[in-house]
């Protein structure tokens, strides 16, 4: 007996995005004794989380919600918990979506606007047991079927009674009315015993009563009017033209990093996301390894051409002396050609031993050369792999600490709200510290790597100048004793020659010596020619390679996204980091701050005829309808309506699909907003770009009288 006296409370979880929504449905709930409040969630992720040591009977949930909306919170309730009832929240009349759950836990739907008559009723009536309901429902189709047949005998009397009000005089009323009282024989006996038991005179006062009202009303109804508004459903978005960004690049990239979102206030300058420019800077680093090769064989060409000018110099004044040399030897020649013969092939063996010494120690500086720049580069290489290993190391901790210290935020909440015990939480805190120990060594580690690469390269420079220094010095000691070699064959033959021929010999030796000198000289200027040569195709080579780089580097400039001027984010397509961007792709859309916001929606083309009338360019300009707009955002309950005017009506009608899977012709219209803000508690919170809105619109004035005709004259245009 106290069971049943005393029933169980109806358990109940709140889920809504907004708060003032959950307090607002507390304290509509709270006094009823028979429910009992036993949480409340911000979205469907919080709500699942807590089903399992909650249990609710019933959960009262939004259908517009971020990151997981209700019909999707719903359908996975219905999947893990099917004895738990769900009660639609939404802020439309339209309950089509939930058409596409016929087995769910969703039992009813409720617009907000009728939350504070509906909620507790729907409350109870989801919560009843199945056999109670099929009482009331078999109950309610009793009723049904006697209120049809009521509503059918009012509706045959009352086109009776409208016909003969429209067509005949105020005499043929009086004769109406007696006729509508004559009637009265066809009342049902308990209705003639009721009026039976009544008084005379009660009787005369209530038919007094009714006669004098039907003369007020009706006259009252055909003159008075109301206002039929129309709905048109939109967004804000900037008046006139917004700042379009496409993606300058070549080829598709990814997204590194986003830092902005829609609605965002950015600056003329500011970054607003960054595009992958890897493979741009590899073809930079090449290009630039490349710039400079050509610019270090530039500068030996330089030092060759200098060095090429100097021996020029040189053997023209080797020539002259050689030259004076011969001609003091002419007398002397005859008595020393047998020792001229014996040490000039005594010299030509040696200096051609020498020679071949020297060619030796050129190719083994060369060998060494080779071996210790092969060597030092793959040291080089070996650094910069490892500085690769210890950036990806880097990141991995860094990864794992960001997700450690998620986890401890999240853990944290949930000890807060009991969820778990303060064990777990400490426990993870721990996890979250040595990660945090693990990402410093991987940075320490990164640090020392890029010291020891540096420390390879510089070592591997010193190599390359003093292997380029000793094979310089070599080839010069070869030059030198080639040089010798070839004027020590000359000077012998010179002095054998003159001895021979003595002193018309020596002339012609002279003159030969000369001709070999000037031939010697040509061949040096031709090679300097060569070498000039050589200078101008590298000149040309390092002009393209600073272009290429040049290129290169404004490209790697284009994969860094920047505002152009000072506005709100309008569009932003691409929003995730991860995500390809392709060649002349829009990136972002942004309204400038001195467009102003405006409101665009749609309306239908049934409720557009009059607000295209008023807005015809024959029609008076300054004469704009009023508009009232309700933002998603601000139920009206809590923060009121905002008042505009409609400034412009499309022409033509555009065709949309509507949730049912018809179709729908609907007109664009746009409003000027009559406030920047809306004030909430003493402050102003600034409309932004892309929020939605309802916008309620006088369409016409009508007369009551014919709001309650239309329905007998549809009814009859039915019959016909």
């Amino acid at each position: 007996m106290l069971a049943a006296s005393c029933p169980e409370p109806i358990k109940i979880l709140l889920v809504d995005d907004l708060r003032v929504v959950r307090e607002k449905l507390k304290s509509l709930l709270q006094p009823h004794r028979d429910f009992q409040i036993i949480g409340t969630a911000i979205d469907g992720y919080n709500a699942i989380e807590q089903l399992e040591h909650l249990q609710p009977d019933i959960i009262l949930l939004d259908l517009d919600m971020p990151r997981l909306d209700g019909l999707q919170t719903a359908r996975i309730i219905s999947q893990k918990y099917p004895d738990i009832k769900i009660i639609i929240l939404s802020s439309y009349n339209d309950n089509g979506d939930i058409s596409d759950f016929p087995n769910s836990c969703i039992k009813a739907y409720i617009v907000k606007g009728n939350i504070d008559r509906e909620i507790a009723d729907k409350i109870r009536e989801v919560s009843e047991p199945s056999s109670e309901r099929e009482k009331v429902v078999k109950f309610d189709r009793v009723s049904k079927i006697e209120r049809s047949e009521s509503s059918q005998l009012q509706v045959r009397q009352t086109n009776n009674f409208t016909t003969n009000f429209e067509d005949n005089s105020s005499s043929q009323f009086t004769a109406i009315a007696h006729t509508t009282l004559s009637k009265l024989n066809d009342w049902s006996s308990s209705a003639k015993e009721l009026i039976d038991m009544m008084p005379l005179p009660w009787t005369r006062g209530l038919l007094y009563l009714l006669v004098a009202f039907v003369g007020i009303a009706i006259p009252w109804a055909c003159f008075y009017q109301m206002d039929e508004i129309g709905t048109a459903r939109g967004r804000l978005e900037a008046k006139g033209n917004t700042i379009k960004r496409e993606a300058d690049i070549e080829g598709s990239v990814a997204v590194l990093k986003v830092y902005v979102k829609k609605g965002d206030i950015v600056k003329a300058g500011q970054i607003i996301m960054e595009l992958d420019a890897k493979n741009v800077r590899e073809q930079l680093y090449q290009n630039q390894l490349k710039l400079d090769g050509a610019q270090q064989r530039l500068d030996r060409l330089f030092l060759m051409k200098n060095q090429m000018g100097l021996g020029t110099t040189a053997q023209q004044q080797q020539n002259q002396a050689q030259l004076l040399e011969k001609q003091s030897q002419i007398a002397q020649a005859q008595q020393n050609i047998a020792t001229l013969e014996t040490n000039s092939r005594n010299q030509i063996a040696e200096k051609l031993a020498q020679l071949r010494q020297a060619e030796q120690t050129l190719v083994d500086r060369q060998s060494s050369y080779n071996l210790q720049q092969a060597e030092k580069l793959t040291q080089v290489r070996q650094a910069v792999q490892g500085v690769l290993d210890a950036k990806t190391n880097h990141l991995m901790a860094q990864n794992r600490l960001t997700d450690a210290q998620t986890e401890v935020s999240r853990y944290n909440k949930l000890y807060q709200t009991g969820a778990v015990a303060q064990i777990k939480t400490k426990e993870i805190a721990s996890i979250a510290l040595e990660k945090n120990q693990l990402f410093t060594q991987a940075l320490a580690t990164l640090q020392q790597s890029k010291l020891r690469v540096k420390e390879q390269q510089e070592n591997y420079q010193k190599i390359l100048q003093q292997g380029r220094a000793d094979i310089a010095q070599a080839q010069l000691r070869l030059r030198e004793q080639q040089e010798i070699y070839r004027g020590t064959i000359s000077r012998n033959q010179s002095d054998i020659a003159g001895s021979k021929l003595r002193l018309v010999e020596q002339q012609r030796g002279s003159q030969s010596l000369i001709k070999g000198g000037n031939i010697a000289v040509l061949k040096t200027e031709q090679q300097f020619r060569e070498i000039e040569s050589q200078i101008v195709t590298l000149k040309s080579e390092i002009t393209r390679d600073r272009e290429q780089s040049n290129f290169l580097t404004s490209q790697i400039k284009k994969h860094t996204i920047q505002a152009n001027t000072d506005g709100t984010i309008f569009e932003l397509p691409i929003d995730r980091e991860g995500a390809v961007v392709q060649p002349k792709q829009l990136i972002v859309e942004i309204a400038s701050n001195t467009s102003g916001l405006v409101f665009k929606g749609e309306i239908p083309a049934t409720q557009s005829e009059s607000l295209r009338t008023s807005l015809d360019a024959k029609a008076d300009p300054n004469i704009q309808k009023d508009v009232k707009l309700k933002f998603d955002e601000f139920p009206f309950e809590s923060y009121d309506v905002v008042k505009g005017k409609l400034t412009w009506v499309a022409p033509n009608s555009k065709i949309s699909q509507m949730t049912s899977g018809g179709t729908m012709a609907s007109y664009e219209i746009e409003v000027q907003l009559g406030q920047s803000c809306i004030k909430y508690e003493g402050n102003c919170l600034q409309f932004k770009s892309g929020q939605p809105a309802t916008a309620e619109i006088v369409i016409r004035h009508r007369r009551i009288i014919d709001f309650i005709l239309d329905p007998f004259k549809k009814l009859s245009n039915n019959n016909r």
